[in-house]
């Protein structure tokens, strides 16, 4: 009877000793010897950081959109590789490029689409940085085609994948790191779309970040944005907006937002279908799942197809808008409001077009 009284007080003894050691197992150990430890991040250094992270995207934002806007100079020509098929060469580029786009995703896979960059930020607050470059691949074939799938879709997958690299190397606490990377997102924003404002709220919004502290993200990503959109803009004196030439408003009437919105009620029922058609051609190439070549060379058909007989709907529409412009530039001022069809904006839009 003695013993087990003995043997007891050694087990809960030994048992805190043990899970020492064990803890003492986890933690990382320098090469000094001391235990490492994750950075306990001041908010000042956030700032900074989100400031370094915005400039960083925004140069890379920068590369990416001057890549895009030269090989689209170069492809939407068929006179470069010495064809003259007239209205069809649409028809001809999206077919040679959903073969090459089928072609990548069945050696790579197909790790971007609607929402997956906002469903892996949402569960690990990263953009997985391996699938980068496989992603820039597919989407650079699908934009120089001529296919209408955006350039900010990638864009973020570059600056938030990047961004997401470099955060993990910095050792820091596990909160800091989602914010960096939309930090990331949103300086590649302010200098894409030019405007800081619009960049911070803009990667909010298309990262679908319910939870808004405001001094938790949107300061660090006014800062980031403002950052990146000075870099942007720097490096090339414009922004991806400003491929539309739009006359500026001399005085702005009551009207006027009236007119703001009808345009902001037609714009959510387009949205709105767009969705629902979205839908209905998933369900419809959803046999082809499988067959990620045949759903390819299906899908550049399709849009070659209506490409080649309605030319607005290929790349943003900047360069069929201004060929429309040029033609009847002086014709569509009398559908401007009464603000914007005289003095020096109408003058200086006249000039644009």
């Amino acid at each position: 009877m003695s013993d087990q009284p003995k043997d007891n007080s050694i087990s809960r003894a030994d048992a805190p000793v043990e899970g020492a050691v064990d803890q003492q197992a986890k933690v990382a150990i320098s090469t000094s010897g001391e235990p490492e430890t994750p950075v306990k991040t001041s908010y000042y250094l956030l700032m900074v950081y989100a400031a370094l992270f915005g400039s960083g995207a925004s140069l890379l934002a920068a590369a990416y959109i001057t890549l895009y806007g030269q090989g689209i100079k170069f492809f939407e020509q068929p006179s470069h590789f010495g064809l003259n098929i007239g209205r069809f060469w649409p028809l001809v580029l999206l077919t040679v490029g959903g073969v090459l786009i089928g072609l990548a995703i069945t050696f790579f896979g197909q790790h971007a689409g609607l929402g997956v960059a906002q469903a892996q930020y949402a569960k690990t607050g990263r953009i997985t940085p391996r699938y980068v470059p496989s992603i820039l691949l597919e989407a650079f074939i699908a934009l120089w085609s001529g296919a209408a799938v955006g350039p900010e879709g990638p864009l973020v997958f570059l600056s938030g994948g990047v961004g997401s690299f470099i955060a993990d190397r910095l050792k820091l606490e596990k909160d800091d790191v989602p914010l960096l990377v939309y930090s990331a997102i949103a300086g590649a924003f302010g200098g894409f779309f030019g405007s800081p404002v619009v960049g911070a709220v803009g990667a909010l919004e298309y990262m679908f970040i319910r939870e808004l502290d405001f001094y938790r993200h949107l300061i660090p990503g006014l800062i980031a944005a403002a950052f990146g959109y000075g870099v942007y803009f720097a490096l090339l004196h414009t922004s991806f907006l400003g491929i539309f030439a739009f006359p500026s408003y001399a005085s702005p009437r009551v009207v006027d937002l009236g007119f703001a919105l009808l345009v902001g009620v037609i714009a959510g029922v387009i949205g709105i279908l767009f969705k629902v058609i979205f839908g209905i051609v998933h369900l419809v190439f959803a046999p082809l799942k499988s067959r990620p070549l045949v759903c390819a060379i299906v899908g550049g058909v399709v849009i070659g197809l209506i490409g080649s007989f309605l030319p607005l709907t290929l790349y943003s529409g900047q360069n069929q808008r201004r060929g429309g412009d040029r033609r009847d530039g002086r014709r569509r001022m009398r559908w401007l409001p009464h603000s914007l069809d005289s003095g020096p904006a109408a003058r200086t839009y006249g000039r644009a077009t």
